[in-house]
């Protein structure tokens, strides 16, 4: 008796290879959104951080690493006013990033573009009150809220120092054998270089329009909260649940039916 005859099996489609076995520019193409977006709010923050340590003689509004040595040493020289100023500072920008993180769970995949539209609107109302230094602070620790990583990597959005580190750090396995950590290197160089391009051109526009060189930045914060409702850039955000408690609190145990 012959066996009856056997259908060829469908091909099965072969599985998109896993990120780690992908090259680095196919990585960065599928990343593009992610990558520019943090590009250009590092240059924002850089810009915005120009502008505010010249207008506050020295003080930062995004790099409160500087503000808290600075802090410690006020104490020790009895400066009550700058104690008071950087106090100021360092709690503005941590009732921003506060307040960045709720709208960044309260707004789902639109909640980059809510965040840069109300920072925006903080840098117009600063350059309208021309001198409520706090706003600036406010705004920059919103902004870390918008873009926490891109691909594998950790990425912030107002300070430098991190980068610096794991430049270093990127560099160190690329030359123990690990040649896709001198491309990452490489991009957090380039994440680096974007904040000081950015102190650069504050500094620069300050110098010619004061706190009216906020305009550049602003303009910049709206047109990066219109791209982000398109689906290419925000196809990479989680949808976390509309609803959520800040005290989650077990149920007590029921005693009687």
């Amino acid at each position: 008796m012959s066996s009856p005859p056997v259908s060829p099996r469908p091909a099965v489609p072969a599985a998109p290879a896993p990120a780690a076995q992908q090259s680095i520019f196919q990585t960065a193409w599928q990343e593009w959104p992610r990558i520019s977006m943090a590009i250009a709010l590092l240059l924002i923050a850089g810009m915005v951080d120009g502008v505010g340590f010249l207008h506050l003689s020295g003080l930062f509004v995004s790099f409160m690493s500087g503000n808290t040595s600075s802090l410690g040493l006020a104490l020790v020289q009895g400066a009550e006013a700058r104690v008071g100023t950087l106090l100021a500072l360092i709690g503005s920008f941590a009732a921003g990033a506060f307040l960045g993180t709720l709208i960044e769970l309260r707004a789902g995949q639109f909640h980059r573009s809510v965040i840069l539209v109300v920072e925006a609107a903080l840098l117009l109302f600063f350059d309208v009150r021309n001198g409520d230094f706090m706003l600036l602070a406010l705004a920059m620790g919103m902004q870390n809220a918008s873009v926490r990583q891109v691909g594998s990597v950790a990425v912030t959005l107002t300070y430098a120092t991190g980068y610096v580190v794991n430049v270093a750090t990127r560099l160190a396995k690329g030359a123990l054998g690990q040649p896709r950590e001198f491309a990452r290197a490489l991009f957090l160089l380039t994440l680096w270089g974007s904040i000081l391009v950015g102190a650069a051109v504050g500094a620069y526009l300050y110098g010619h329009y004061e706190v009216r060189a906020l305009w550049l930045p602003t303009g910049l914060l709206l047109l990066g909260a219109a791209l982000n409702l398109l689906p290419e850039f925000r196809n990479d955000l989680p949808r976390p649940p509309r609803r959520f408690k800040l005290l989650a609190l077990p149920r007590p145990p029921r005693l009687m039916r």
